[in-house]
């Protein structure tokens, strides 16, 4: 499994497309790959599903590919004020 945190944070765009490139390999592979991320650009490009942890509780649990296209995923994620990120805690239980 890897865990990538915010990985196109502050990046510039060929680094974000190296990025890319890497995780498409990594589940390629057959690598589980958990983003946290709030680009919702690179999240629809690269990732299968989206689970939302919000308090320690799953709030969303949605496929991408449910989604004709990135603007309808990301109308959704912001009509329903929905943040596309996960912490240390909700993902393991570490306090």
């Amino acid at each position: 499994m890897i865990l990538l945190d915010e990985p196109t944070n502050s990046v510039d765009i060929q680094t974000k497309q190296l990025f890319e490139e890497t995780v498409r390999l990594l589940k390629g592979a057959g690598k589980t790959v958990i983003t946290i991320t709030h680009d919702l650009d690179f999240y629809f490009r690269c990732n299968d599903r989206v689970i939302v942890l919000s308090e320690g509780k799953i709030t969303e649990d949605v496929r991408v590919a449910d989604f004709g296209s990135f603007q309808e995923f990301y109308d959704y994620f912001s009509a329903n004020q929905v943040k596309v990120t996960i912490s240390a805690s909700d993902l393991f239980g570490v306090q």
